[in-house]
């Protein structure tokens, strides 16, 4: 009895390191302030903005990366953003975004609802990190709007808002320049 509750440890102590080692999830953390780009490093940065529009008061959750050739996952978290940004308002209101990858094939899978909702929506959106190049997504609005019965509808569209960005992102990385950049708008998977 006793070597087989060892066992039992053992197995479940085995299963948990191979859960463990077998995701490859990524933290979402920024490049330091003095990030060099290098495509030696076979890493690229994605940038983009979140903002959210529509109805205000709901609780957001979080957009979920998957890499198509390494299958890396990245969550980006929605619950720090409060402000609702209002059509044709050239204030900003929402989160610049920016974190380093290995280059290749990426796919904006689902957004992931909050806490106290359950489930998630398929996004399906791919994109292309290039190595050594800030990529550029876009700004990706959040739309909201509120249903009866505790019910909302979500929208997901992607802006070009490049010269507003640029700007938020050449404040925190004055090192970069346009010309580092590429531009990787989310294309809709292909069934």
């Amino acid at each position: 009895m006793f070597v087989q509750s060892r066992f039992f440890i053992l197995g479940l102590w085995m299963s948990l390191l191979v859960l463990v080692v077998g995701c490859k999830s990524t933290s979402t953390e920024e490049p330091s302030p003095d990030y060099q780009l290098d495509a030696s490093t076979q890493k690229g940065v994605v940038a983009l903005t979140v903002s959210r529009s529509g109805a205000p008061g709901l609780e957001l959750g979080s957009v979920v990366f998957r890499g198509i050739d390494n299958g890396q996952v990245i969550d980006i978290s929605l619950f720090d953003l409060v402000g609702v940004q209002k059509p044709d308002d050239d204030q900003f209101v929402g989160k610049l975004q920016l974190f380093t990858v290995p280059a290749g094939r990426y796919e904006i899978d689902r957004y992931r609802l909050a806490s106290n909702q359950r489930g998630h929506i398929r996004i399906n959106r791919v994109f292309n990190v290039e190595a050594g190049k800030v990529n550029y997504l876009g700004n990706l609005d959040v739309f909201l709007k509120r249903g009866g019965s505790y019910r909302a509808t979500i929208a997901f569209n992607f802006h070009n808002k490049f010269s507003r960005d640029f700007l938020m992102i050449k404040e925190r990385y004055p090192q970069f320049k346009t010309t580092d950049f590429a531009f990787q708008f989310p294309q809709r998977k292909a069934n």
